[in-house]
Protein backbone atom coordinates (compact mmCIF):
# COMPACT_ATOMS: atom_id res chain seq x y z
CA UNK A 1 0.00 0.00 0.00
CA UNK A 2 1.49 3.22 -0.94
CA UNK A 3 0.36 6.87 0.38
CA UNK A 4 0.17 9.41 -1.52
CA UNK A 5 1.42 13.03 -0.28
CA UNK A 6 -0.84 15.14 0.55
CA UNK A 7 0.64 18.27 0.33
CA UNK A 8 3.91 17.55 2.61
CA UNK A 9 5.27 14.18 3.91
CA UNK A 10 3.55 14.29 7.63
CA UNK A 11 0.43 14.70 6.31
CA UNK A 12 0.42 11.52 4.50
CA UNK A 13 2.53 10.29 7.39
CA UNK A 14 -0.31 10.71 10.00
CA UNK A 15 -3.41 10.00 7.50
CA UNK A 16 -5.82 7.59 8.97
CA UNK A 17 -5.15 5.05 6.92
CA UNK A 18 -1.57 5.01 7.96
CA UNK A 19 -3.18 4.96 11.71
CA UNK A 20 -4.99 2.18 10.98
CA UNK A 21 -2.04 0.29 9.25
CA UNK A 22 0.18 0.60 12.94
CA UNK A 23 -2.93 -0.32 15.14
CA UNK A 24 -3.31 -3.69 12.93
CA UNK A 25 0.86 -3.96 13.45
CA UNK A 26 0.19 -3.87 16.73
CA UNK A 27 -2.47 -5.76 17.41
CA UNK A 28 -1.02 -8.62 15.41
CA UNK A 29 2.09 -8.13 17.24
CA UNK A 30 0.58 -8.47 20.07
CA UNK A 31 -1.01 -11.63 19.27
CA UNK A 32 1.92 -12.89 18.35
CA UNK A 33 3.70 -12.21 22.04
CA UNK A 34 0.61 -13.59 23.48
CA UNK A 35 1.22 -17.04 21.90
CA UNK A 36 5.15 -17.05 23.33
CA UNK A 37 3.88 -15.73 26.60
CA UNK A 38 0.44 -15.20 27.65
CA UNK A 39 -2.23 -12.47 27.11
CA UNK A 40 -1.76 -10.57 29.86
CA UNK A 41 1.89 -10.27 29.37
CA UNK A 42 0.90 -9.01 25.81
CA UNK A 43 -0.94 -6.57 27.21
CA UNK A 44 1.67 -5.52 29.58
CA UNK A 45 4.21 -5.03 26.39
CA UNK A 46 1.59 -3.30 24.09
CA UNK A 47 1.12 -0.88 27.17
CA UNK A 48 5.08 -0.53 27.64
CA UNK A 49 5.21 0.24 24.08
CA UNK A 50 2.77 3.13 23.82
CA UNK A 51 4.55 4.17 26.95
CA UNK A 52 7.77 4.46 25.32
CA UNK A 53 5.97 6.50 22.05
CA UNK A 54 4.45 8.60 24.25
CA UNK A 55 8.06 9.70 26.12
CA UNK A 56 9.73 9.92 22.89
CA UNK A 57 7.48 12.87 22.12
CA UNK A 58 7.33 14.73 25.42
CA UNK A 59 10.52 16.14 26.98
CA UNK A 60 12.72 14.31 29.41
CA UNK A 61 12.02 14.53 33.50
CA UNK A 62 14.05 13.12 35.52
CA UNK A 63 11.71 12.08 38.46
CA UNK A 64 10.08 9.96 35.58
CA UNK A 65 13.35 8.62 34.08
CA UNK A 66 14.10 7.41 37.94
CA UNK A 67 10.46 5.72 38.49
CA UNK A 68 10.77 4.06 34.93
CA UNK A 69 14.75 2.56 35.36
CA UNK A 70 13.39 1.26 39.11
CA UNK A 71 11.25 -1.26 37.93
CA UNK A 72 11.30 -1.54 33.78
CA UNK A 73 13.65 -2.85 31.40
CA UNK A 74 13.94 -0.47 28.33
CA UNK A 75 12.94 -1.84 25.14
CA UNK A 76 13.85 -1.13 21.91
CA UNK A 77 12.33 1.61 20.35
CA UNK A 78 10.25 1.44 16.67
CA UNK A 79 12.90 1.96 14.35
CA UNK A 80 10.01 2.96 11.38
CA UNK A 81 9.39 6.35 13.71
CA UNK A 82 11.29 9.62 13.93
CA UNK A 83 11.32 10.80 17.35
CA UNK A 84 11.96 14.64 18.48
CA UNK A 85 15.50 14.99 20.46
CA UNK A 86 14.80 18.74 21.96
CA UNK A 87 10.83 20.38 22.47
CA UNK A 88 10.58 23.43 23.14
CA UNK A 89 14.42 23.46 24.44
CA UNK A 90 13.91 20.56 26.54
CA UNK A 91 15.85 17.36 25.69
CA UNK A 92 13.26 14.43 25.26
CA UNK A 93 14.23 11.13 26.45
CA UNK A 94 15.02 9.89 22.57
CA UNK A 95 17.61 12.67 22.87
CA UNK A 96 19.16 11.55 25.80
CA UNK A 97 19.25 8.26 24.61
CA UNK A 98 20.69 9.30 21.58
CA UNK A 99 23.79 11.44 23.53
CA UNK A 100 24.49 8.60 26.00
CA UNK A 101 23.04 11.03 28.91
CA UNK A 102 20.72 8.34 30.10
CA UNK A 103 22.23 6.75 33.26
CA UNK A 104 21.51 3.45 34.62
CA UNK A 105 21.93 3.28 38.64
Amino acid sequence: MVLQKAGNEMEAHNSIRRYLHRIGEEIRSTAEIAKLTSWPAAVETLIAKADIQIMCRNGYNERHYESLIADSSLFKLTWKQEFPIEINGVETYYGKLLNGNLRRN
